[in-house]
């Protein structure tokens, strides 16, 4: 039901794709690493596309790297985020050629695990995603980037933080 949830959030942003096509499309990459909450972190790959100087969609996933290590009761217990998939509409002003503010809303979905002593839980959360950030563009005609940006996700009857580092590459 989860990926239900992402491939409808994936075939709204190709419809919205597809009603700006018409305008010049500038795609992108990129490649980042992203803390939650209770420090974890994943390794996460991004494609996107902006549909004008001010509109685009993003597609980001993830793999956990680093879990955190917490004390609970006394006990040791490693939790992690172990996998994170994301859909994004954007939205961006560019402040200069150099530096571009960004704004993104979409939905998101996480699955996560805790283990001590051997005993694992896993668990999976999805819901809506908020966050906003910005750019430094650099290298020959702005081509390259670095993203620093903050995203709150809000589901599942509970809220978290995810803080972004991602190397962008315009095609």
């Amino acid at each position: 039901m989860k990926l239900a949830n992402i491939a409808l959030a994936a075939s709204v942003l190709a419809l919205v794709a597809g009603a700006a096509q018409a305008q010049t499309a500038q795609p992108y990459y990129g490649v980042g690493v992203d803390a939650f909450d209770f420090d974890s972190y994943t390794l996460s790959g991004r494609l996107g596309t902006n549909f004008s100087e001010y509109i685009g969609v993003e597609g980001q996933a993830g793999i956990g790297i680093i879990d955190d290590e917490v004390t609970v009761g006394g006990t040791e217990v490693e939790v992690g985020v172990d996998v994170f998939a994301a859909a994004f509409l954007t939205g961006r002003y560019p402040v200069s050629p150099q530096f571009d503010l960004i704004g993104r809303a979409g939905y998101y979905y996480a699955e996560a695990s805790a283990e001590s002593g051997g005993v694992s839980v896993d668990g999976d959360a999805d819901g809506l995603a908020f966050g906003a950030g910005g750019q430094y563009n650099f290298g020959p005609a702005f081509r390259n980037g670095i993203r620093v940006e903050y995203t709150n996700l809000d589901g599942d009857g509970d809220s978290g933080d995810a803080f972004s580092v991602a190397f962008i590459r315009k095609f």
